[in-house]
């Protein structure tokens, strides 16, 4: 069961003030799921990093690269997707290509690169497993427009 308190504590595990100050679990799309931040930082800010995350994503999702440094400090941001330990699943490749969700850590830009992956990494295979088991209720469902037609029922 993914509970968001303890997906919280996890998210401020990773933190070490002041220079990693904020840690966000989000969908691709930016929406917000959780998030730990240095309590001197407003809310703000956190949406702030949650948009420049699912934009740096979606940017730079196809080179595999998943940083960005600028006005915020540096931003690193990984997918939650299935770690090497889990069986594949009925889905095909182009399903799973996307992740379910998003890690992004922000920090001052003294911290060093490795650091930061290495923090976001781990936490990420950390939440793998939990997030994927409940892959299937919380995928969106194919729509029409990507090339699969749903069926109506009369009634």
């Amino acid at each position: 069961m993914l509970i968001l308190s303890s997906i919280h504590n996890l998210l401020s595990q990773v933190l070490h003030l002041p220079e990693i100050h904020t840690a966000v679990l989000l969908t691709p799309s930016g929406q917000l799921i959780s998030c730990a931040s240095d309590p001197s930082r407003g809310k703000d800010g956190v949406r702030v990093v949650a948009g420049l995350s699912s934009e740096v994503w979606q940017e730079t999702r196809d080179r595999g690269f998943h940083m960005v440094d600028g006005e915020f400090g540096r931003i690193i941001v990984v997918p939650i997707e299935k770690t090497l330990d889990q069986p594949a699943g009925s889905r095909e490749d182009e399903e799973l290509s996307e992740p379910l969700m998003l890690l992004a850590i922000n920090a001052l830009e003294s911290v060093e690169s490795t650091e930061l992956e290495t923090r976001a990494r781990e936490l990420a295979n950390h939440l793998a497993g939990p997030i994927n088991q409940y892959r299937d209720r919380l995928s969106a469902p194919v729509s029409p427009a990507n090339g699969v037609q749903g069926t109506r029922s009369a009634r």
